[in-house]
């Protein structure tokens, strides 16, 4: 099993200074974000499913077929033992998927399927496809030759290479008490023709989500503000101005967040400007779009 590794940075530059007067008037202490320690964890997930289809094909291949609604759980491993229910695309993109290539980047992640009290099939998943009603993998089997089955299951779903995955999340560290701001970021390299790279980003104040934005070739930067009210007299708030671009061109894709923020009230009078990383991967559209097995 492998380690996810996301390395939190350090704060680099500052904003500029036309940026620096968006906001609030009045008396201000500039403030400078201590970077978070990184975060080593290994992820596994689950899928549970009233209905879970296996069917052979040939040689060792075969589908599976998960029938929606169904429950998709993120969890790690110590020391963390953390646990948070994501979306089925959440889930496909940690491993490099994409909907333009069905296919799960560069290493296939393992499953282990279990239907209805039967022994588990150990698989390798390949591709897959979303559908309103259901998610179609392209499945090897590894340890025997595949089963068909059906009824009610779970699929058990191994971390895949951390190197390669296309999904990296970063926190910036906010101050006085205010709930983190934490971006997570997916790498979609597109294909040498039609589709070009894009980078997918969640930006998250605490359990809020402030936008959801894509950034493109045609669209590379995007801003956003958001505020924060206090949630009580004695407690600080604070307006956040946000904004994130990326870098689409040449053999490397990397994406970066800048961070004004600045307090509400009189007793909360400060100011904290920052940029830092939120991802970088190495644009291969070759590899990402390569036809499956």
């Amino acid at each position: 099993m492998s380690s996810r590794k996301h390395p939190l940075l350090a704060l680099t530059t500052a904003f500029s200074a036309v940026l620096l007067m968006v906001g609030l008037a009045g008396p201000a202490t500039a403030e400078t974000a201590e970077p978070v320690d990184p975060i080593d964890v290994s992820y596994l997930f689950t899928i549970d499913s009233a209905t879970i289809r296996v069917i052979p094909s040939r040689g060792d291949f075969g589908r599976a077929i998960v029938t929606l609604p169904a429950t998709f759980t993120r969890f790690t491993d110590r020391p963390a033992r953390d646990t948070e229910r994501i979306t089925a695309p959440e889930l496909l993109r940690d491993f490099g998927w994409t909907p333009s290539t069905h296919r799960l980047r560069q290493k296939f992640p393992n499953a282990a399927i279990a239907i209805g009290g039967d022994p588990s099939q150990v698989v390798e998943l390949r591709t897959a496809r979303v559908f309103d009603d259901r998610i179609v993998f392209r499945v090897k089997a590894l340890d025997a030759p595949l089963e068909r089955r059906r009824g009610p299951g779970s699929v058990f779903i191994d971390d895949a290479d951390p190197s390669k995955s296309n999904t990296i999340t970063t926190t910036f560290a906010t101050p006085r008490g205010l709930p983190p701001l934490t971006f997570t970021s997916t790498f979609a390299p597109g294909n040498d023709t039609t589709v070009g790279p894009s980078v997918a980003v969640t930006i998250s104040l605490g359990a809020l989500i402030i936008a959801q934005p894509t950034l493109t070739v045609e669209s590379s930067a995007l801003r956003y503000t958001q505020v924060y009210s206090p949630s009580s007299p004695t407690s600080c708030g604070a307006r956040f101005e946000i904004l994130v671009t990326a870098d689409l061109f040449g053999p490397t894709v990397t994406a970066e967040a800048s961070i004004v923020s600045m307090g509400i009230g009189d007793t909360c009078s400060f100011q904290q400007t920052g940029s830092i990383p939120i991802g970088q991967w190495a644009n291969d559209p070759q590899g990402a779009s390569g036809a499956a097995d």
